[in-house]
């Protein structure tokens, strides 16, 4: 495993880089962090996922009718609500 320092990481790896695959292109970024989740500690890996989901799911509202993005986009908004409290 790497230290905690961010310089020392390779750059496919570096939190900038992540965030912005993930949220550039979701799925490619989803992938990203399951193949390389043994690169980080468990709790950086589970923010990474938490991320990476949170962004597929609004990409995946895109394929679905205008009728359904609201119920979908607060059925989101809640699920994530409701992780925060805990």
């Amino acid at each position: 495993m790497l230290g905690p320092s961010n310089h020392k990481k390779k750059w496919y790896l570096r939190n900038g880089f992540v965030l912005a695959l993930c949220a550039i292109t979701p799925p490619i970024g989803y992938i990203h962090v399951l193949v390389n989740r043994k690169h980080w500690e468990r709790k950086e890996m589970l923010s990474y996922l938490v991320w990476a989901t949170v962004f597929t799911s609004f990409w995946l509202l895109k394929f679905i009718s205008k009728e359904l993005q609201l119920v979908a986009l607060i059925l989101v908004l809640v699920f994530l609500y409701s992780g925060k409290k805990r």
